[in-house]
């Protein structure tokens, strides 16, 4: 594979890098672009620095103004999952939600144009559900600026996700709703986990997302994964839809779900990746899973024009994977995350285990999306270790840039319970993606 160096680096400090905390997937948003009156023009972020302070960072739209600011939250992110989220409200306030893991989640919030200087604790203004979280999501509707917290209430194989509306001129979450929910009070209970949620038109948003269930366990100790399954919400959270406009009931469960790919038991498939908007209309996601008795493999899923799903696969390969155990785990490809680049493309990014860990970027163009056309980059080509890919994803298509997060990433054997303590450099790493799509096009 041919490496592309990026176009522009900006160095971030010393980050955390005794878990992998600052580089998931499911972290919604990592990165966003502003609008000016928020008081940082440009692009914002969050991590933990390597003392483990919660960080923001400003960096201007051609990288070469960056500052950060550190908040000490008197807990250090042992956790893989207490991964940190940044967005900003209609009326510019910019918000940073981090280190929720079935505890209260650290909420910032800076007043309106004040930037990440201006970052206060309002922990304390959050409702007492909020006590039990996880995986809180920041998520912005594309038309109205509209923000929703998503986040889950329960354990893996029985929980609910619950999505609250903010409203900035009262500065306070609304009550909140169900969306996805597998608790039961019979014996088959599970536990939804999304994909990122995908913004589309007329502030509509879609999920794809597996249940996690000890059902049928064939043999398996600890919960499958069993999907996929995709459902889209309107702006009012009152209904839901399948691919097909077929209401559903809220919040929508194993019995209502709308399974658009039939993933087979004991694939070992990966939950909570990567997902987007194709051009801001068609909804796709990337995930892995294995044919029995192979290698598991990245594949991609798009909803076609004729609202029937599909799936490539990209990847062919041959060392051995297990998603066996509790917590976070070191595994030898990441999870994927797929970036829109505008006129019906999208770029696939996923750490793979060659040379320490590399990041390699899969070009992709509708409506095939067939991987065939475009061979593989190395935007890194080493030292990663347990990476996952975090990039920004909401105005990419319009920016015409690929803005990656990097930093080595440590994830030892035991999940979430080794409190191991490491820094390695973090930098915001950016690509034209014009110039990756002309790359050694075949």
């Amino acid at each position: 594979m041919k490496t592309v160096a990026a176009d522009r680096v900006a160095d971030l400090g010393l980050a955390w890098a005794g878990s992998s905390v600052n580089c998931k997937p499911y972290a919604v948003e990592p990165i966003v672009r502003t609008g000016t009156n928020c008081g940082e023009p440009g692009i914002v972020g969050t991590f933990f620095d390597f003392k483990g302070r919660l960080s923001a960072y400003s960096i201007s739209d051609d990288l070469s103004q960056a500052k950060v600011a550190h908040f000490d939250i008197g807990r250090l992110p042992i956790d893989a999952h207490d991964s940190p989220v940044i967005q900003c409200d209609s009326a510019g306030r910019i918000m940073i939600m981090a280190s929720a893991h079935r505890s209260r989640p650290v909420w910032l919030v800076s007043d309106p144009g004040a930037g990440i200087a201006g970052l206060t604790d309002r922990t304390g203004q959050l409702s007492e559900e909020m006590n039990e979280a996880s995986y809180p999501s920041l998520l912005r509707l594309s038309e109205s600026g509209s923000l929703l917290l998503l986040y889950r209430l329960g354990v893996p194989d029985r929980s609910h996700w619950r999505v609250t509306t903010w409203d900035p001129r009262n500065e306070t979450w609304q009550p909140p709703r169900g969306l996805l929910s597998g608790m039961t009070t019979g014996i088959w209970p599970s536990g939804p986990y999304p994909n990122q949620p995908i913004p589309l038109s007329n502030d509509r948003f879609g999920i794809a997302y597996c249940w996690r269930s000890t059902a049928v366990s064939h043999g398996h100790i600890n919960p499958m994964n069993i999907g996929m399954d995709y459902v889209e919400f309107t702006s009012d959270l009152s209904s839901a839809y399948t691919s097909n406009e077929i209401a559903l009931s809220v919040p929508v469960s194993p019995t209502n779900t709308e399974r658009i790919i039939a993933v087979p038991w004991g694939a070992e498939l990966m939950n909570q990746s990567g997902a987007c908007a194709i051009d801001g209309q068609t909804p796709c996601f990337a995930t892995l899973w294995k044919k029995i008795g192979q290698s598991a493999q990245v594949r991609f899923c798009w909803l076609g024009k004729d609202r029937v799903w599909r799936m490539v696969t990209l990847t062919n390969f041959s060392h051995s994977s297990a998603l066996e155990g509790t917590g976070t785990l070191p595994t030898p490809v990441s999870r994927p995350v797929v970036v829109p680049a505008g006129d019906g493309r999208v770029i696939v990014l996923f750490r793979t285990p060659e040379a320490g860990g590399q990041l390699v970027a899969q070009r992709l163009r509708g409506p095939d999306f067939n991987p065939q056309e475009f061979p593989p980059l190395l935007l890194v080509a080493a030292g990663l270790d347990q990476y996952e890919p975090v990039a920004e994803r909401l105005s990419s298509a319009y920016s015409g840039w690929l803005h990656v997060y990097i930093q080595r990433c440590s994830q030892l054997l035991g999940g979430d319970l080794v409190k191991h303590h490491e820094s390695a450099a973090a930098q915001l790493c950016s690509w034209r993606i014009e110039h990756l799509f002309n790359e050694g096009k075949t």
